[in-house]
């Protein structure tokens, strides 16, 4: 939580990247998970 409230009050891009980051980990996630079912 602290390194979250952090990103924030800098905001910027720091923060835009990040939370594509883990954006990108969670699509990446989804769309795993099935096909390793599979």
């Amino acid at each position: 939580p602290s390194r979250i409230q952090r990103t924030r009050k800098h905001g910027g891009p720091q923060f835009r990247q990040e939370a594509g980051d883990v954006l990108a980990t969670l699509v990446a996630t989804q769309i795993m998970t099935p096909l390793k079912k599979r």
